[in-house]
């Protein structure tokens, strides 16, 4: 099934029209990185004006509103080939800064009217959680960057804003999906066309020391068990003002599980990935290796071209999720 392109135009004149002849779409999404991003061209008889949003349609679903970063024409014998790079509404908060100011117990509503609602998006579905007592807002901040810190002192999770321009929050599935094995025949087990199992590991991070800026002690060591294990070692240290300690205790938590979910990888190249979403746990289980692993995806890319509809998702093991 081709997708569909339809283009909303700077002047907003041609709201609902849709460009024709797509050569090739290649969308990326990711769990951790902020903004999905969609490489697009197309056949063009005439020159197209400037486009402000793409939203790209496939199986009668939104899978991508963004903003357009490039467009760029070029003209041929036979007419022109628009090729258009875009961000997801996600980009454009990356891009502006926030207005310097302290919020004391701000609600999720004070966050939308305040930094969401100006770049397109219509709207939030997130659970009730915990008050936010205090939310600072440095000079130099983006708007994105509020909007992750809210979500990450009220709800502990990252957020995203879904193709229906609804933000919603990410989470990794603590049931599992699906089975993912080319070994069993089964039609409800996901098959694939080639697996690419990566293990990077120099630039991981095993152990932080965390420096009062005070006194100069230590006050905090982070170690990573599983690395320690295996005899990585690569150490950082780190001086904070002592209020700021706990926050970057968590913060460097997360960013050595971060860098492991990137450097400990399953890559499935599949010809229908459209049901797996960011955060679904799998189970990978092939003969050759000795346990069933569960994994989280936490990439998938779609590529329409001349050679049809390609899906690769990407996977990490669960452990290395948060």
């Amino acid at each position: 099934m081709t997708p569909r392109v339809k283009a909303i135009f700077a002047d907003n004149y041609y709201v609902d029209r849709y460009l024709e002849d797509l050569l090739s779409c290649r969308i990326s999404f990711a769990y951790y990185i902020p903004a999905d991003i969609a490489y697009l061209s197309f056949y063009c008889t005439e020159y197209i004006e400037q486009i402000r949003e793409i939203e790209i349609e496939y199986k009668g679903s939104t899978v991508f509103v963004g903003n357009v970063d490039i467009q760029h024409q070029k003209r041929t014998t036979d007419g022109y080939v628009l090729s258009i790079t875009a961000r997801s509404l996600e980009g454009k908060m990356l891009d502006s800064e926030a207005a310097p100011k302290t919020y004391y117990y701000p609600t999720t509503s004070v966050i939308y009217d305040n930094h969401i609602r100006y770049f397109g998006v219509e709207g939030v579905d997130v659970p009730s959680a915990n008050t936010v007592s205090q939310l600072s807002i440095d000079s130099s901040t983006s708007e994105w960057e509020v909007i992750c810190n809210f979500f990450s002192l009220s709800h502990q999770k990252i957020p995203y804003i879904a193709g229906d321009r609804i933000l919603r929050l990410r989470e990794i599935a603590s049931e599992v999906k699906g089975h993912i094995s080319n070994s069993d025949p089964s039609d409800d087990v996901i098959h694939y066309k080639s697996v690419d199992i990566k293990k990077k590991t120099a630039d991981l991070i095993s152990n932080v020391y965390i420096i009062n800026g005070d006194t100069g002690e230590l006050s905090s060591t982070i170690v990573d068990s599983y690395l320690e294990s295996m005899g990585f070692y690569s150490a950082r240290y780190k001086e904070y003002d002592p209020e700021d300690i706990p926050a970057m205790s968590n913060h460097y938590s997360k960013l050595i599980k971060k860098q492991k979910s990137e450097a400990f990888t399953y890559t499935f190249e599949m010809d229908d990935g459209y049901n797996i979403n960011l955060g679904d746990a799998l189970d990978f289980d092939e003969p050759e290796h000795p346990l069933t692993i569960k994994l989280i995806v936490i990439k998938k890319e779609f590529s329409f071209g001349k050679d049809g509809i390609r899906w690769s998702i990407v996977c990490t093991p669960q452990e290395y999720c948060y």
